[in-house]
């Protein structure tokens, strides 16, 4: 009958021991991996939603002007159009910088609006007044974006006459461009607004 040898205990356990750091050092690598991936992937929806921010305050912003630049220049019932106190046009452009005023059916009153880049930042100013303002009166600002945030690199706007036989109207073009405050995402949206209310 044969007869089996057996292994001393302190070789089982050096066996057991190499088995146990063979695991260990398996199971640090699959942790170290998923926690990579896990981290890649974080960068990634980082920096999509960063990007995605810069996006969506362009996208809300110029909506925001296209809907006040369609009502520049409304005078209400009575018809025609009404500008800015000593203005000859309905949309003023001033360097970076525009405005206009538009009749408030709510108030009753004149809703006056600029909008103006100055130190990276674009500002919104508004005032409701029972009279006509002039541009250089529009004052008591408001920062549109998140100034911790975004930059506006630039921001302009023109305008082309539009006539025809019985009108003339304007076609506003505005070009917005901001960035994150480290210079990243850079993007710029161009929208081309119709003026509603004609001469």
């Amino acid at each position: 009958m044969a007869i089996k040898s057996v292994k001393p205990p302190s070789f089982q356990r050096g066996a057991l021991l190499i088995e146990m750091l063979v695991s260990l050092v398996l199971g640090i690598m699959a942790i170290s991996l998923i926690i990579s991936i896990l981290f890649s992937g974080y960068r990634v929806a980082s920096k999509n939603s960063l990007e995605l921010f810069v996006l969506q305050n362009l996208a809300i912003t110029s909506e925001m002007m296209r809907s006040d630049i369609q009502r520049a220049g409304y005078a209400g019932i009575s018809g025609g159009s009404i500008t800015l106190s000593g203005a000859s046009d309905v949309v003023v452009i001033s360097g970076a910088s525009m405005g206009f005023v538009y009749h408030d059916p709510k108030s009753g009153k004149y809703q006056h609006v600029k909008y103006k880049a100055e130190n990276n930042r674009l500002y919104s100013c508004e005032k409701k007044s029972s009279t006509i303002l002039s541009f250089d009166s529009l004052n008591g600002c408001n920062n549109l974006f998140d100034q911790n945030m975004l930059s506006v690199t630039s921001f302009a706007v023109s305008t082309i006459e539009l006539t025809s036989s019985s009108a003339i109207s304007t076609m506003s073009d505005v070009y917005l461009e901001a960035e994150l405050v480290d210079g990243q995402y850079n993007h710029s949206v161009l929208t081309k607004i119709k003026q509603r209310n004609w001469l």
